[in-house]
């Protein structure tokens, strides 16, 4: 009886443990100051092209014989390209 129990509040508990993993990510973990000596990773992204594109920024990507308009993220402890939509923008 106490496993079904326990298993029960497991089971209630877990969507609001997602919700809050998903708040986290969409707001971004704030990092605290680096150590004195100490500096973090420079994290940026890489375009179809090989140019640099920081953080935040967009790019028209190419993939296989199609265009998309993905913004530079990140996601955990990795930099990733989020598809925004199809086709290119003008300046992107």
């Amino acid at each position: 009886m106490a496993r079904i129990v326990a298993i029960l509040v497991i089971l209630f508990a877990a969507p609001s443990a997602v919700a809050d993993d998903r708040a986290l990510r969409k707001a971004g973990p704030e990092l605290p100051p680096a150590k004195e000596g100490y500096s973090y990773p420079e994290c940026y992204c890489t375009d179809s092209d090989g140019r640099r594109v920081e953080v935040g920024g967009f790019a028209c990507l190419t993939i296989g014989s199609r265009q998309v308009t993905s913004r530079c993220t990140k996601a955990r402890n990795l930099v990733i390209w989020r598809h925004q939509q199809e086709g290119c923008a003008p300046g992107v």
